[in-house]
């Protein structure tokens, strides 16, 4: 048994640490660009969808 968990956590290492924190700053980079996706996203779409004259416009013709 010992030397089976021997073999294996080599590997193990391997997959949870690929390079020299590569993974991890690759992965931190990421969730922090979709946090900021996430916050600001639905204030540009509420924004664009109150604000717009050309929204106002094509959904209400008949006020222009």
């Amino acid at each position: 048994m010992r030397s089976f968990s021997a073999l294996k956590r080599p590997i193990d290492d391997n997959n949870l640490n690929p390079g020299a924190g590569g993974g991890s700053a690759t992965t931190l980079l990421g969730l922090v660009l979709a946090l900021c996706a996430a916050a600001i996203l639905p204030f540009m779409a509420l924004s664009f969808v109150f604000d717009s004259e050309s929204v106002r416009w094509q959904w209400l013709p008949r006020d222009r």
